[in-house]
This record gives C-alpha cells, sequence and structure tokens, in this order.
C-alpha cells in the first residue's frame, strides 16, 4: 500500500457552499476514499481555499479517487498535485536496496 500527499483547490462555488452551510468536509472525504477503496491518514485547510491530503492505498485507487473528485465539480482539477511519499523506515530501506545495486549498471558515457 502506497502512501500520497495530495494537494487542490477548492472551486470559489464550493468555499461559497461551505461558508453558506458549514460542515466538516473530513466526513465526505473519508467516505470517498473509503469507497475507492483507500484510508485517510490526515486532512489539512491551507486557507483561503486549499485542501491537502496524507492517503493510503493502491495507484488505480489513488487515480479512481482523483477522477471522482475532478468529476464532482468541487475542486479545480488544474491544481491537483499528488506525490507519492515513504516513512523513514522506508527510506532506509530503499537506501540499502539502492546500496546493494550499485555497480549493476554499466553506464554508456564511462
Amino acid at each position: 500500500m502506497a502512501t500520497f500527499l495530495c494537494s487542490c483547490t477548492y472551486t470559489s462555488e464550493s468555499m461559497r457552499s461551505m461558508v453558506q452551510q458549514p460542515q466538516d468536509r473530513e466526513v465526505a472525504v473519508r467516505k470517498m476514499l473509503h469507497a475507492c477503496q483507500m484510508t485517510l491518514q490526515s486532512i489539512y485547510f491551507e486557507l483561503p481555499s486549499r485542501v491537502h491530503l496524507i492517503i493510503e492505498g493502491s495507484n488505480a485507487s489513488k487515480n479512481a479517487f482523483a477522477m471522482a473528485i475532478a468529476s464532482s465539480g468541487a475542486l479545480v482539477p488544474e491544481t491537483w498535485q499528488v506525490t507519492e511519499v515513504v516513512s523513514s523506515q522506508e527510506f532506509t530501506e530503499t537506501m540499502k536496496r539502492a546500496h546493494e545495486v550499485t555497480g549493476s549498471y554499466k553506464s554508456p558515457v564511462h
């Protein structure tokens, strides 16, 4: 299971609706992520209109979530940014694997 940092900007219509009818957006996000077989680690809001999520799941599920969100009209699709992130433990394992394979590739420029 991969972990992703996702960021996006709400549309002005979404912000207007949230101001008119305040609500916990985490509930809606968790529901959609659950439908995509993903989990929400955390959600943060950067005012006035940006949302940041730390989510876990497969790459295919993350893509389905992104498409569903984009099709909802709640967020500006062009602002959607997703980065796969790794824990310190995963990073250490990655360094060990890189160390093991160093030297197995011969560059054509040397």
